[in-house]
């Protein structure tokens, strides 16, 4: 037994589509954000020199697997992500996403459709936890689209600390262990750090800056050269995603 799940919703940016973009198409830190699980991609080449792609994460009990389809955009205007599963409470997923200018700023319709199988996709359908999933990705969007805007922000950042009081208990107690095992401990950003560490709005990492424009103009330069960069001949590429 299989049902559908339809999402939709619109919302409204300050900024212009070429400024909402990035954060659209950045599905690597919108994923950070909402604490989607991790997952882990095979590319196969098969006879006909197609490409292949396919992926697997756990989510709590269940280990998914599907087949990713490659997605489509066009660039500051549209995209679409859609996935084809093999097992789990899914069967099927599909996203669209669409800016459009609007007077100096822009409106995102943001829609979903998922066909859910078996009691465990009725229940994500039927208690809101779907809606929840969406939700949280276009407001990780409107998040970085707000900070945008903020002088000295880094985008998608937390107030909390990375871990946790306890967490770092335990890591500080670990680091002690290993020491008194007589093993060699590198840590950095802790009272009893032993590398060299830079505080914030250091000027050395400045140049970190520089790597997305020489990115985005070696990926045009390949493009230009009629090569597809995501898609480089002869290659079976694993990629975990984290």
């Amino acid at each position: 037994m299989t049902t559908i799940y339809r999402y939709s919703k619109e919302t409204h940016f300050t900024q212009p589509p070429e400024t909402v973009w990035p954060f659209l198409a950045d599905s690597a830190r919108l994923n950070e954000m909402t604490g989607s699980p991790s997952y882990q991609v095979a590319d196969r080449i098969d006879a006909d020199g197609r490409i292949h792609r396919t992926a697997t994460a756990k989510a709590g009990p269940l280990r998914l697997q599907w087949d990713e389809r490659f997605g489509e955009w066009q660039e500051n205007r549209w995209l679409t992500q859609e996935r084809q599963f093999k097992n789990g409470p899914f069967r099927h997923f599909k996203f669209h996403a669409k800016l459009d200018p609007e007077g100096t700023g822009s409106r995102l319709d943001f829609s979903a459709e998922v066909e859910c199988a078996g009691a465990l996709g009725l229940l994500a359908k039927i208690s809101g936890q779907l809606d929840r999933e969406f939700d949280k990705r276009v407001a990780a969007i409107e998040k970085l689209a707000a900070e945008a805007s903020t002088p000295d922000q880094i985008l998608g950042a937390s107030a909390h600390e990375a871990a946790t009081p306890a967490g770092q208990r335990r890591l500080d107690a670990l680091i002690a262990d290993l020491r008194v095992r007589k093993l060699n401990v590198f840590s950095v950003g802790d009272p009893s750090g032993t590398l060299p560490w830079i505080g914030n709005d250091d000027p050395i990492c400045d140049a970190i800056t520089m790597l997305l424009p020489a990115y985005a103009t070696i990926e045009q330069a390949a493009r230009d050269r009629g090569f597809d960069p995501d898609n480089p001949p002869n290659l079976t590429k694993i990629t975990e995603t984290l």
